[in-house]
């Protein structure tokens, strides 16, 4: 696959990404969550 990201930056500093690069091609970490801590999590982000 080839690559797709261009090397933007906004006026913050954080770089702007494709969604392609988002989606198939950005690092990501395995993890995984039990349900109490998908629910712990939701009701924390939602307050």
């Amino acid at each position: 696959m080839q690559k797709t990201e261009r090397v933007q930056y906004n006026r913050a500093g954080q770089r702007i990404v494709s969604p392609d690069y988002l989606l198939f091609e950005a690092p990501r970490e395995k993890q995984f969550m039990t349900g109490s801590e998908v629910v712990k999590e939701a009701v924390k982000r939602s307050s």
